[in-house]
Order: structure tokens, then C-alpha cells, then sequence
């Protein structure tokens, strides 16, 4: 697909393909298992949006196994109850792990 000046360009997301997919894929259907079988038992009580369980298998899909296993772990560690939450996505691939600080 071609991108002129001036236009919006497609966005292309390159994910893990073949052999390296695979341990990804094996996390991200642990996680979905929580979901559906551990999950229903709990209250809804998340302060964080999207909730961890989504956050980690889109972690997952955008990162690769390592990366999002590391940011799923890091996303778990800041829920606690001194942390406020609110909104917190996933970065994009080939960002910062860190948000910038809002004002």
C-alpha cells in the first residue's frame, strides 16, 4: 500500500511469525484460561482499564512473549492499593516502556 504526503499511512504491525509465535500463543491461552475459568469467581474490583488479564494478552499480541510477559509483569506490580489506576494502554511497538508524566 502507498502513503502520499499529506495522507494517513496504513499502519503495519509486525508480529511474531512462525517458531517464535508459538510461546506467545501458549501465554496468551493461559491468560485467556483466567479469564474464563478463575476470573468469574472474583468481584470486578480493577483500578486500571483496560483490566490486567486484557492487558497482558494485548501485551502479548503487540510484544512477543519476553516484552509482554515483562510489561504484563510490570502492569501487576503497580496495581496495589496506593496506586489510584485509571486508564493505562499498552504502548505501541518500538516505544518507550515508561508513559511520559502528565502534568
Amino acid at each position: 500500500m502507498r502513503a502520499d504526503a499529506g495522507t494517513r499511512e496504513a499502519r503495519v504491525t509486525a508480529r511474531p511469525a512462525g517458531p517464535a509465535a508459538v510461546p506467545a500463543r501458549v501465554l496468551r491461552g493461559l491468560v485467556r484460561a483466567w479469564q474464563l475459568v478463575v476470573s468469574p469467581w472474583y468481584p470486578p474490583v480493577c483500578r486500571f482499564y483496560p483490566s490486567c488479564s486484557a492487558y497482558a494478552v494485548r501485551a502479548l499480541e503487540e510484544h512477543g512473549a519476553v516484552r509482554g510477559t515483562l510489561l504484563a509483569a510490570r502492569r501487576l506490580a503497580r496495581c496495589h492499593p496506593w496506586n489510584s489506576g485509571g486508564v493505562d494502554h499498552v504502548p505501541p511497538r518500538g516505544s518507550p516502556d515508561r508513559p511520559s508524566p502528565q502534568a
